[in-house]
């Protein structure tokens, strides 16, 4: 898979990290999968390293307010909302929350 937009490098010595995505469980599997096309598609529409930009900040490194990373971006506080909201529909539309045919997957405890 690619990992584009997410925290870390994208070089081949991931081996760890290998490891861990072969052993999730399958339904944390597809959520996975789920974001990480949602990230592939985010990169391919119009400002789409602009849109990767406000995720990663407001998800993977800052953990930071929509408003608080627009404005790092010099973007509008809404265009940031229908970014994020473009985003999200795409993750749900990746899982099949979009049509209602699958449940929410919930990780078992350990």
């Amino acid at each position: 898979p690619s990992y584009t937009g997410m925290p870390g490098s994208s070089d081949g010595g991931r081996t760890t990290e290998g490891i861990a995505l072969r052993q999730l469980p399958a339904c944390l599997q597809k959520e996975y999968d789920a974001v990480t096309m949602a990230i592939e598609k985010t990169r391919m529409m119009p400002s789409g390293d602009e849109r990767i930009q406000l995720i990663s900040l407001a998800y993977w490194e800052k953990s930071i307010k929509l408003e608080d990373a627009a404005f790092r971006l010099h973007i509008h506080a809404q265009t940031a909302k229908n970014w994020h909201g473009d985003f999200v529909r795409l993750v749900g539309k990746n899982m099949g929350w979009m049509d209602g045919l699958d449940e929410v997957c919930t990780p078992e405890p350990k």
